[in-house]
């Protein structure tokens, strides 16, 4: 079973990366467990035992994760400014938005295809969720 991860990007979008990082690998598996966990294996199967399901407790996850930054890969420094700012901007979201939301990986792919505005199938049928109001200059940075 894979245990260490290297994640590896630009540094505009290290600091989001990071917090979704180590808060997803924190999660309990299920909305009944909790997260202080502990994992206990045996030859044949793997359980997991959590005590809080709001709070993850990062050191304690069975994940060693690993951070690699390379360089922004955006020359003009007005479309680095715009897109430095969206990912500030998009790191808030996700501390007040899906860390507030989300609490187990169960739950965690539900919303991905239910309410995540990129990755949901619900936008095809609701128009208000495909307006992420970006920019063209911001569209330039993808």
């Amino acid at each position: 079973m894979i245990r260490q991860l290297i994640v590896v990007t630009n540094r505009w979008h290290m600091e989001r990366t990071t917090a979704i990082f180590q808060y997803v690998f924190s999660l309990p598996l299920t909305a009944s467990q909790s997260s202080s966990s502990s994992m206990q294996s045996s030859s044949s199967s793997t359980s997991w035992t959590y005590t809080s399901i709001t709070e993850p407790q990062y050191q304690k996850s069975p994940y060693k994760l690993t951070f690699h930054e390379v360089e922004d890969g955006i020359s003009d420094a007005n479309l680095l400014k715009l897109r430095q700012d969206k990912e500030k901007g998009a790191l808030l979201g996700f501390q007040n938005g899906f860390m507030t939301e989300v609490h187990s990986f169960q739950h965690m792919h539900r919303w991905i295809y239910s309410s995540h505005k990129a990755y949901s199938t619900s936008r095809y049928v609701d128009e208000t969720m495909n307006s992420n109001n970006i920019s063209n200059e911001l569209l330039k940075t993808y």
